[in-house]
C-alpha cells in the first residue's frame, strides 16, 4: 500500500498508495507532486481570468507564489 515515487527535486518520498486497483487504467501516481507555486499562473490566468498583469501585482504583494 506504500509507493515510492522519485521527485526530480526533493527525490525519493514514500507515500500512501490507491487502496483499489482497476483492472484497465493507470494505477498508482502519474506524476509527481508539483512544487509549491507551480502552476499559480496557470490556475488564475486559464482558470480564474487574470491578467498576467494582475497575477504579477498578487505575487509582488505576497498573496500568492509563484516559481514561474
Amino acid at each position: 500500500m506504500l509507493e515510492r515515487p522519485r521527485h526530480p527535486v526533493t527525490g525519493d518520498r514514500v507515500v500512501p498508495g490507491v487502496p483499489w486497483r482497476l483492472t484497465h487504467g493507470a494505477n498508482g501516481l502519474q506524476r509527481p507532486a508539483p512544487m509549491l507555486g507551480q502552476h499559480t499562473h496557470e490556475v488564475l490566468t486559464q482558470v480564474l481570468g487574470y491578467t498576467p498583469d494582475a497575477v504579477a501585482e498578487l505575487v509582488t504583494q505576497g498573496v500568492v507564489h509563484s516559481s514561474a
